[in-house]
């Protein structure tokens, strides 16, 4: 499709304007906005509306105004490309075009989105899901329901966002995975779900553009993270990054960095458990390059009161996580990203910094009361939204901390280790065999065995007694017990 438009660009003469020439200036806007290249989408997208008004063209003048209007809302002038895409919206309708009335419902809600209006995008999504079924387009509505489920996950209205996705599920029984936000299978801890969404976005190579597919390899990177494989995790995370590393739209790229900096503040974290300097110096070896890559994006020309605020919050939850890979965390650097992520409603990362937050004020001796409140607070959070995996790690660290935080949900699955696992890791700390573990869980030998490999391959270790000691420092168990 990229060579076919290029080659009819070349091939359909610049002057005297032409109808060709205006459709071809409008299809290639579209194609270098998927890109990413949105300079070059505005300026071939403002000749082409000012070639297709000249000539009348209305159908393909609200096509360029519809591209040029996402685009101007993303680089500087928000209020500028909003007009612009209402404009698209009466043209598309006075010429009975369906697919730009669509076009237009749908960007105005994605700007917004995409500019940390989540409130007014979310009332634009449920305006787009009830128009697009009267424009013969309800086989679009799975995939908005997503973007509405989106936008709820990021505000913390998890509720919400189960509720739109249930009623997509309703109507859309064959189409369920389209509505299916992968943050929100991941923040709830359905980790198996999560992983058959991707493999299946993977065959079907749903991926429009680069920023989708790189924002799906930015939710597997923290999906590895929280099971633990934190080189399959850089490997998701270096795949983000490769795909929108040249792209305009900065947002993906942010996600991308800020999973990759956790990756490697959890990977020096059992680095130093396991007694592995190497390992350290590999996790700030990489986290250096990905410091850079935040800077980069921070320093890149937008809209003050646009995307630049959602990156400004994941770079400071990065320079958080960068504080804590270091072995000390940052107080002030945590306070800046509780702050960030307050100010923009950030649900599930205000919960996340609050509790990274009161988790640094503990361990640089600080004041007891306000950790204690702080890892309240983030605790009411994980458990309010159901984000059960963020729920039990703050759980974990309350009780080492010895912060009451009332009701828990069981131990925390550090290092990716799943409940069974804990099960198995409590006897191993006690000297149980294969045999005794199996027969204490009513397992086979051959399960305790690979739950055994799993244990020592996820905490990066040699063998049962290194494992042993490694969950004991890192408060998996509580002491030791007597023999099974």
């Amino acid at each position: 499709m990229y060579g076919t438009i290029e080659r009819a660009l070349q091939l359909v003469p610049a002057a005297p304007p032409s109808v060709e020439r205006a459709r071809v200036l409008a299809g290639w806007a579209g194609r270098l906005s998927t890109l990413g290249r949105l300079r070059e989408a505005r300026e071939a997208g403002a000749e082409a509306v000012a070639m297709a008004g000249d000539l009348r063209e209305s159908a393909i003048e609200c096509d360029a105004l519809n591209t040029v209007g996402a685009v101007n809302c993303y680089l500087d002038d928000e209020a500028v490309g909003l007009a612009q895409i209402d404009a698209a919206l009466a043209l598309a309708k006075a010429c009975g075009d369906s697919h730009q009335q669509m076009r237009a419902f749908w960007n105005a809600a994605v700007c917004r989105s995409e500019n940390g209006r989540w409130e007014e995008a979310i009332e634009r999504y449920r305006t787009a899901i009830a128009e697009l079924p009267r424009l013969g387009l309800a086989h679009l509505l799975p995939e908005l329901y997503m973007y509405l489920a989106q936008d709820l996950v990021w505000l913390g209205r998890w509720d919400e966002a189960r509720a739109a996705v249930e009623e997509a599920v309703r109507r859309f029984p064959s189409r369920a995975d389209e509505a299916m936000p992968l943050d929100l299978v991941i923040g709830t801890g359905r980790f198996d779900e999560a992983r058959r969404l991707i493999s299946a976005a993977s065959s079907r190579n749903v991926f429009t553009d680069d920023e989708g597919h790189a924002v799906v390899m930015a939710n597997l990177a923290a999906l590895e993270t929280w099971e633990g494989d934190l080189d399959a995790a850089r490997a998701a995370v270096d795949a983000a990054l490769r795909l929108v590393v040249d792209s305009d739209r900065p947002i993906a790229a942010a996600y991308a960095l800020c999973a990759g900096m956790r990756c490697e503040a959890d990977a020096a974290d059992r680095a130093r458990a396991t007694r592995r300097p190497d390992e350290v110096e590999r996790a700030r070896s990489r986290a250096a390059v990905l410091d850079d890559s935040v800077r980069g994006l921070l320093a890149r020309p937008g809209p003050e009161r646009g995307w630049k605020r959602e990156v400004r919050a994941l770079a400071a939850i990065c320079a958080g996580e960068r504080s804590r890979l270091e072995g000390s965390p940052d107080p002030a650097a945590w306070a800046a990203a509780v702050e960030a992520t307050q100010a923009l409603s950030m649900g599930y990362l205000l919960a996340y910094a609050r509790f990274r937050h009161g988790e640094a004020v503990v361990g640089a001796d600080g004041d007891r009361d306000e950790a204690a409140a702080l890892v309240r607070q983030a605790h009411r959070g994980a458990r309010t939204m159901g984000a059960t995996p963020l729920q039990q790690l703050v759980e974990r660290f309350a009780r080492r901390a010895r912060i009451d935080i009332g009701e828990t949900s069981g131990r925390d699955p550090l290092f990716g280790i799943t409940p069974r696992e804990r099960q198995v890791i409590d006897l191993l700390v006690q000297g149980a065999t294969n045999r005794q573990i199996a027969r204490q869980l009513f397992i086979t030998e051959k399960t305790a065995s690979v739950h055994v490999s799993n244990i020592i391959r996820k905490l990066g270790v040699g063998n049962r007694g290194e494992a042993a000691a490694v969950a004991l420092r890192a408060g998996l168990v509580d002491r030791p017990g007597p023999t099974p």
